[in-house]
C-alpha cells in the first residue's frame, strides 16, 4: 500500500517523470529476464545466438535511452511531453524485429505487442496508446511486404524452424521464462497503475465527504 500511496498522483505527474518510473521498473526487471533467458536458450541449438543476442542487447538499450532522457528532464523540471512517444518508437521497433526474428506468424512473441501498448496507454494516456498501435500496425505492415518481395528472410533468428526442434528443454524454458516475465511485469504494472487510481477516488471521495460534512 505504502508504495501504491506514493504513485497516487500518477495521472497528474509531468510525462518525464511517468516515463522516468515505468523505466526505473521496467529496465531492470527485463534485464534480469533477458539474462536468464539468454542462458537458458544455450541449451537449444535451434536458435542463431549471435543474432539472438544482439536482439536482446538491443532492447536494454531501447530501456535504457528513454530512462536516460527522461531523468535527464526530470532533473531540469521540463515537462517532456515528447518522451512517452519515444517508447512505441524504439520499444515498439524493438518488438517487431523480435516478431520477425522468430517467425511473424508463427511466434508467441507476437502476444508482447498488445500487453506493452495496454501498458502505455494505462501509464502514459491513450494518445500514446493509439500511437503504439500505429507502430505496431505499420511494423509489421513493413516487415511483411519485405519478406512477400524476399528482401527479407522468414524468422533469422531459427536455425530449425521444424515444430520437432522446439520440444527440446532449452527451448521450452527460454521461450517460458520469456512469457511468464512478460506476463508477471505487464500485470504488475496494471495493478500498480489501478490500485494508484483507485486510491486517489477513495481519498477525493473522503474529501467531498468532509466538505459535505462542514456545511451541515
Amino acid at each position: 500500500m505504502a508504495l501504491v500511496q506514493r504513485f497516487m498522483e500518477l495521472d497528474n505527474w509531468p510525462a518525464s517523470r511517468k516515463v522516468a518510473l515505468l523505466m526505473v521498473l521496467v529496465a531492470p526487471a527485463q534485464l534480469v529476464m533477458s539474462a536468464i533467458v539468454y542462458t537458458t536458450s544455450s541449451a537449444s541449438d535451434i536458435l542463431d545466438r549471435e543474432l539472438f543476442g544482439r536482439w536482446m542487447v538491443l532492447g536494454v538499450v531501447c530501456l535504457l535511452v528513454p530512462l536516460i532522457l527522461s531523468l535527464v528532464a526530470v532533473r531540469a523540471g521540463a515537462e517532456g511531453r515528447w518522451l512517452p512517444y519515444l517508447l512505441p518508437l524504439l520499444y515498439g521497433t524493438w518488438i517487431t524485429l523480435g516478431m520477425y526474428g522468430f517467425g511473424l506468424w508463427s511466434t508467441w512473441f507476437a502476444m508482447a505487442y498488445p500487453l506493452v501498448v495496454m501498458i502505455w496507454a494505462i501509464w502514459l494516456g491513450g494518445a500514446v496508446g493509439w500511437f503504439g498501435v500505429f507502430c505496431c500496425i505499420a511494423g509489421i505492415t513493413v516487415v511483411e511486404i519485405l519478406q512477400a518481395t524476399d528482401v527479407l528472410r522468414y524468422a533469422p533468428f531459427m536455425v530449425d524452424r521444424g515444430i520437432d526442434a522446439q520440444h527440446s528443454g532449452g527451448w521450452i524454458a527460454s521461450s517460458g521464462v520469456a512469457q511468464l516475465g512478460f506476463f508477471l511485469i505487464s500485470y504488475a504494472l496494471v495493478v500498480v497503475a489501478l490500485s494508484a487510481r483507485k486510491l486517489q477516488d477513495a481519498r477525493l471521495a473522503q474529501a467531498h465527504q468532509r466538505l459535505d460534512e462542514s456545511y451541515h
